[in-house]
């Protein structure tokens, strides 16, 4: 049993809904267990996994209610059960750190993608513009690993839009010049992200 906990009733009913709905088609929801309001300005939502004796359990934390945020977390939830010993990996921080940055990636397109198919068009819009000022914020600060990361997200956004022909690098100032592994990252991930996400679509069927 799912707890809510910090929602008026009308707020809950609506989250309750969209988590029935991701377990009815097939997400794997089985280790969420609390579903939370944040006063934490500093994200609009996050997963917390913890695990007890091998038991793996989820914490999900808002302070956004989009429904767009509320999916996108409800697929890092899925996400996390169904590549459980990659994501335990993960947060063991014990990887080498492309690796940590590649699982990110992936994890990233692969919830702001599913999200496109359970939000209204104004919602994702407002999610692809926080993502864009994230990217080029990124790329004035030089955090190259956030520029891949923002990417993704992007990238997500446009596949599930069905616009796999836009390229998130032209949301960019014309005079933007990126390091040749940055770009060669970028180049990878898009070869494979497709793949990727087909890839869940063949184990749900």
């Amino acid at each position: 049993m799912v707890q809510f906990i910090g929602f008026s009733l009308a707020e809950e009913k609506e989250i309750k809904h969209l988590v029935a709905r991701f377990a009815t088609i097939g997400f794997n929801l089985d280790n969420l267990t609390t579903v939370e309001r944040s006063q934490d300005m500093s994200y609009n939502g996050r997963v917390l996994p913890t695990q007890d004796s091998g038991a793996l359990s989820m914490t999900v934390q808002l302070t956004s209610l989009s429904p767009f945020t509320v999916a996108h977390e409800l697929a890092h939830v899925s996400d996390i059960s169904t590549r459980r010993q990659e994501s335990l990996d993960h947060l063991s921080l014990a990887m080498p750190s492309h690796w940590h940055l590649s699982y990110r990636m992936f994890s990233e397109y692969y919830a702001n993608r599913v999200a496109c198919e359970h939000a209204e068009e104004n919602h994702v819009f407002e999610a692809f513009l926080c993502d864009v000022t994230g990217l080029r914020v990124a790329v004035r600060q030089e955090d190259w690993a956030s520029v891949l990361i923002n990417y993704a997200l992007l990238l997500g956004i446009m596949d599930g839009m069905g616009r796999p022909d836009c390229e998130p690098l032209k949301l960019l100032p014309a005079e933007t010049i990126l390091p040749e592994t940055v770009l060669a990252g970028i180049k990878k991930f898009r070869a494979e992200a497709e793949e990727f996400f087909q890839g869940y679509q063949r184990e749900a069927a």
